[in-house]
């Protein structure tokens, strides 16, 4: 669906009414100008209990919004990680004032469905950096996400 509104408002006026256009086809275009005063003039009795049919109006903004639903893709059962992915790097890392722990670094897409990874780590991607302190533990889950489980201390 296409949804047009527009922000109206009485020339001079230094706020704008959204004004959204009745639903049409697919097509949008806008109404000839009486017609759009008209129903200006119907929203502003709506909000504010009168309006003024000789005033000029104006349009200030115009929006288009697009409504669709999207297709869901198949979800299949997860599968179990064939084996463990390895660390690319080792790191050295401090958790505590005690001193700092060799650490080892994971590439997050090469991190299998059901790979499950005891702290310390850290997994590296582009846009972020997920650090694993010692006693946590990460799961990917079915969805590829992490999963992280921190133990009370």
């Amino acid at each position: 669906a296409l949804i047009l509104t527009l922000d109206m408002r009485y020339v001079g006026q230094n706020y704008e009414l959204a004004v959204e256009l009745p639903a049409g086809s697919a097509d949008v275009a806008l109404p000839e100008a009486e017609a759009l005063r008209g129903i200006f003039f119907a929203a502003y009795e709506r909000a504010y209990g009168h309006h003024d049919p000789e005033a000029a109006v104006e349009i200030v903004n115009i929006r288009l919004r697009a409504l669709a639903r999207l297709a869901r893709a198949e979800t299949t059962a997860p599968v179990a990680a064939a084996g463990g992915a390895a660390p690319y790097a080792s790191q050295q890392v401090w958790f505590t004032a005690a001193g700092s722990v060799a650490t080892p670094l994971y590439d997050r897409a090469a991190l299998p469905v059901g790979f499950r990874l005891e702290g310390p780590a850290i997994v590296t991607q582009l846009d972020s950096t997920t650090v694993v302190p010692p006693g946590a533990s990460i799961l990917v889950d079915a969805a590829s996400n992490l999963i992280m489980e921190i133990a009370n201390a």
